[in-house]
């Protein structure tokens, strides 16, 4: 799951995935997992082969299982009348998740606990794209925070905001609540939830205005460490590292600050 859930993303990586996805014969989990490298990198994916390793999938207990597992990877709109068709399977769960949860992910809807109500749900938004749930909700959560601004920081946190990203439709509303100090906290994780450099480059303002607060410095930092860690870098410079040294700003100063010292205490 490495490559596909983190920040690598360049032309060539893009296409051996897309190539990867319209192969004959691949796994259906490993198609899966192309698929969830191209969602979060803001690629088209190839909808008539995601239906179908969908139903293909669910003839098994074991394949519904791992099915649960990508449809909360990928939260694609596709998923949510298999997720309904199982809503009552007991035994069908991934550690704390269960059907109820990953629609919820991807949907935005709240207050429905039933599979009726689900039904009724995706009834009257099933030609709606996941794009417009997460503007409508993340609307929702704009309209909030102008209302009660000292709430911010809970209802950013009951909105599950970083569920929103890598949509496209996210980016505006992240660069609004820059201007919300109180709940910058609250941020940091889903902006370092965006991989596409275009998305990233309209969000540079933002963390550059979170990094200039003392007190918040050193969260970001520590943040910015562990994506660079996921990617098992051998010290070597990369696109990723130089990415997050420009929101960081002085590259002496990340280097002090951020890396941990070699061979002491991080």
């Amino acid at each position: 799951m490495g490559v596909a859930s983190t920040f690598l993303h360049d032309e060539g990586t893009a296409r051996f995935f897309r190539a990867l996805e319209n192969q004959e014969g691949i796994p259906p989990f490993e198609l899966l997992l192309t698929q969830r490298y191209l969602i979060l990198h803001e690629q088209p994916i190839n909808t008539a082969r995601l239906q179908a390793t969908i139903s293909n999938l669910t003839a098994s207990p074991g394949g519904r299982a791992r099915l649960l597992q990508y449809a909360a990877y990928l939260r694609h709109e596709l998923f949510v009348p298999w997720l309904i068709s199982v809503y009552d399977n007991y035994g069908l769960n991934l550690g704390y998740q269960r059907p109820q949860g990953v629609l919820c992910e991807i949907t935005f809807a709240r207050g429905i606990s039933d599979p009726e109500g689900w039904q009724e749900w995706y009834d009257k938004h099933r030609h709606e794209s996941r794009s417009r749930w997460v503007a409508e909700a993340l609307s929702e959560v704009d309209a909030a925070l102008a209302t009660s601004p000292d709430q911010a920081p809970a209802i950013l946190r009951a909105a599950n905001c970083h569920w929103a990203v890598p949509e496209r439709a996210a980016i505006p509303h992240l660069k609004a609540w820059g201007e919300h100090k109180p709940i910058h906290p609250e941020i940091i994780p889903i902006l370092f939830g965006v991989c596409h450099p275009a998305s990233w480059q309209e969000l540079l303002p933002v963390g550059r205005t979170i990094r200039k607060e003392s007190h918040m410095y050193l969260f970001f930092a520590r943040s910015a460490r562990s994506q660079i860690q996921t990617l098992n870098f051998d010290g070597s410079d990369s696109t990723w590292e130089r990415r997050v040294t420009r929101i960081l700003g002085d590259e002496e100063d990340y280097q002090y600050r951020v890396k941990p010292a070699r061979g002491g205490a991080q």
